[in-house]
C-alpha cells in the first residue's frame, strides 16, 4: 500500500467513513511492491477499536484527563468529523447526510466551562459516536457523568453500562434530542447552539442547531473504569468530564 485518495483527495486513515457507505464516493488506491510504512500509522488514523493501547495507565486512552473543578474533563477517541468552517464546509460530515456545525460558532478548542473542547478545524475528528465500543475512563471514584452530546436523525435513546473496578457494573438511561428541534424532549440543557448548519455542498440552512448537556449517574463508591452501550451511532459526544 503506497497510497490512498478518497474523491480524489488524499485520504491518510486506515478506515474508510460511514458516509462512504451512506452516500457513495470513489477509492483509489495505489500499491506497490513494498509498504509506505509512513501511511496512515499515525495513532489518530488507526481504527477507533483497534488504537493500540497506551502504557499507563488506561487501554486505549492516550492521556489522563484533564482536571476541571470537582471533575476530570476525559480524552475521548473521536471518530467523526461533524464541524466545518464557513470555508471549507465539504469538511465535516455529522449526520451522515453531508451537515455539520459551524466552527465559528462552537468554543475554542480547550477547557471552557469545565469540558475539554476538541479541534474544530480542519479534518480531526471531534464527535465520539456510540457504536457499541467500550469507552474507557480514567479511574476514578464518578458521582456523574456530564456529556456534551447530541443526536443525529431524530431523538435518540440507549442505556450506558458503567464498570467498576472490582468487576461490576450500573446502568443508566441516556436519553438526547435531535440536534435540529427547536427545544429539549428529555429535559436535557442546551449547552452550545448554533443558528445554522453547514452542508457539503457549501450551503447553510440558518436551522438551530444543539448540543445538549446531560448528566449520567455513576455509583461514587467504587471505583469507574470505562461504560458501554448498545450500538446507536447516531448519538455523539462531543466533550465528557466525570463529576467527583
Amino acid at each position: 500500500m503506497q497510497s490512498v485518495r478518497l474523491n480524489g483527495k488524499p485520504y491518510g486513515k486506515s478506515w474508510l467513513p460511514e458516509s462512504l457507505l451512506l452516500k457513495g464516493g470513489e477509492v483509489t488506491v495505489n500499491v506497490g511492491t513494498t509498504p509506505n510504512k509512513e501511511w496512515a500509522t499515525a495513532e489518530s488514523d488507526l481504527p477507533v477499536d483497534h488504537v493500540e493501547p497506551a502504557r499507563e495507565p488506561i487501554p486505549n486512552l492516550p492521556e489522563a484527563c484533564e482536571p476541571v473543578g470537582d471533575g476530570c474533563a476525559q480524552r475521548l477517541q473521536y471518530d467523526v468529523d461533524g464541524v466545518a468552517t464557513t470555508d471549507a464546509r465539504d469538511q465535516g460530515d455529522l449526520d451522515g447526510k453531508g451537515w455539520s456545525f459551524p466552527a465559528e460558532q462552537l468554543p475554542e478548542p480547550g477547557v471552557r466551562d469545565g469540558f475539554l473542547i476538541p479541534e474544530t478545524k480542519g479534518t480531526a475528528g471531534n464527535f465520539h459516536s456510540l457504536r457499541g465500543q467500550r469507552t474507557y475512563l480514567t479511574p476514578g471514584r464518578y458521582s456523574a457523568l456530564d456529556l456534551l452530546v447530541t443526536a443525529v436523525n431524530g431523538d435518540q435513546q440507549t442505556e450506558l453500562t458503567i464498570a467498576y473496578a472490582d468487576g461490576t457494573t450500573s446502568t443508566a438511561p441516556l436519553k438526547v434530542t435531535d440536534w435540529a428541534a427547536s427545544s429539549a424532549h428529555f429535559g436535557e440543557e442546551p449547552a452550545l447552539t448554533a443558528d445554522t448548519r453547514y452542508n457539503v455542498n457549501g450551503t447553510a440552512d440558518g436551522r438551530k442547531v444543539t448540543i445538549w448537556r446531560v448528566s449520567v449517574p455513576v455509583d461514587a463508591s467504587r471505583e469507574a473504569v470505562s461504560f458501554t452501550s448498545t450500538a446507536v451511532p447516531n448519538l455523539k459526544v462531543f466533550a465528557l468530564t466525570a463529576r467527583g
